[in-house]
């Protein structure tokens, strides 16, 4: 087969793009493809989609995909992995058994596509069940490990847990789709989320004197209750944060947009150092609720488009203390904007309410 001297310029051209930005696209119709406009700048998320076994990538594609920029204005250009100064300790505590980890995480963290991750790349001998134990979705105020194992100690140390957190405004808007056992009132016209009545929400009966919209979890044995969906976010991974025994804490946009090394570096914590490329799964990974492709979630959650959207001034006025700004930065999930206007309103509101209070 002859190529043309066009041809031939737009693959040399092609080879320094894909040198720069670390791809595999290496046929020479995926390279031309990268030269055209839409694809400019969605090398690397291109690349990702190849080595999760996406063959047949197209211009439309391109045109879903954001720009890796636009992924490091958000998330910054490295994963986040908290809880690696733990890993030592769990490796000793194995003494030799084999490695246990184990999947933890809220309502539509992206914990059933991890779980995926870890089947097509951690190979275990008869392993059935990578949830954590007491279950996943789980707080860690009630967990008691029982149906864990257990040594001569009656310390549980073979399920390593590896809990996902999602950026909370995203992971707000999924709730408000999936509310899984999670129960709260709708704001006027079901707005969702919604964290705070407005001025006409709280002249309902039911949400008069109500200062925010409270959530509620019907569990087996006991119930879960928080202020607001904020508060039960930060409440949920504060624990986790806080915990002592080993453990890791993922942010389920790295999952997406690192996973190579963040398998990496699971599996050299726990001592299986990775032997062959990580592989992804491509399609949509539970069949309950709402849920999304890998392609998809690239496009959706690699931009700010829509982050924020549905909450209203007191919603956004409110997350900026209710959402625990040690995890926050920790994290680094960037705040709402709050126009300065709101700040004034709501601050003259909280003042003539205290004012009313003590006459």
């Amino acid at each position: 087969m002859r190529f043309s001297p066009r041809s031939l310029q737009v693959a040399n051209q092609s080879s320094l793009v894909l040198r720069k930005n670390v791809s595999i696209i290496n046929n020479f119709l995926q390279t031309e493809l990268l030269l055209e406009p839409e694809c400019e700048g969605k090398e690397r998320l291109l690349g990702i989609l190849h080595r999760a076994g996406k063959r047949d990538l197209s211009l439309s594609d391109c045109e879903m995909l954001p720009t890796w920029q636009q992924v490091t204005d958000l998330y910054g250009d490295k994963p986040i992995i908290r809880g690696l100064e733990t890993c030592q300790a769990y490796r000793d505590s194995l003494q030799g058994r084999e490695p246990d980890p184990r999947v933890a995480g809220l309502f539509n963290t992206g914990t059933n596509a991890f779980v995926e991750l870890l089947q097509l790349n951690f190979e275990m001998k008869d392993r059935h069940d990578y949830t954590a134990p007491n279950g996943k979705h789980t707080s860690l105020k009630y967990k008691n490990w029982s149906n864990s194992p257990r040594n001569e100690t009656g310390d549980h140390v073979d399920a390593f847990v590896i809990a996902l957190i999602r950026d909370p405004f995203r992971w707000m808007k999924s709730m408000c789709k999936s509310h899984y056992k999670a129960r709260w009132l709708k704001g006027l016209d079901r707005r969702c989320p919604n964290l705070v009545p407005n001025s006409d929400e709280s002249k309902m009966n039911r949400l008069r004197n109500a200062a925010t919209f409270r959530v509620t979890l019907n569990r087996t044995f006991y119930m879960e209750e928080y202020d607001s969906l904020a508060d039960m976010w930060s409440e949920w991974y504060k624990l986790y944060v806080n915990a002592t025994f080993p453990r890791l804490i993922i942010r389920f946009e790295d999952t997406l947009f690192h996973a190579d090394q963040v398998m990496e570096s699971i599996m050299d914590c726990i001592g299986r150092p990775l032997q062959k490329r990580v592989r992804n799964h491509l399609d949509a990974s539970k069949h309950h609720g709402k849920s999304t492709d890998f392609l998809e979630a690239l496009a959706k959650y690699g931009r700010a488009d829509g982050r924020d959207a549905g909450l209203q001034a007191q919603d956004r006025v409110y997350a900026q203390t209710a959402l625990d700004q040690e995890v926050m930065r920790m994290f680094h999930y960037p705040q709402v904007a709050v126009a300065e206007s709101a700040k004034e309103m709501l601050s003259l509101a909280a003042n003539a309410s205290d004012e009313t209070q003590v006459n």
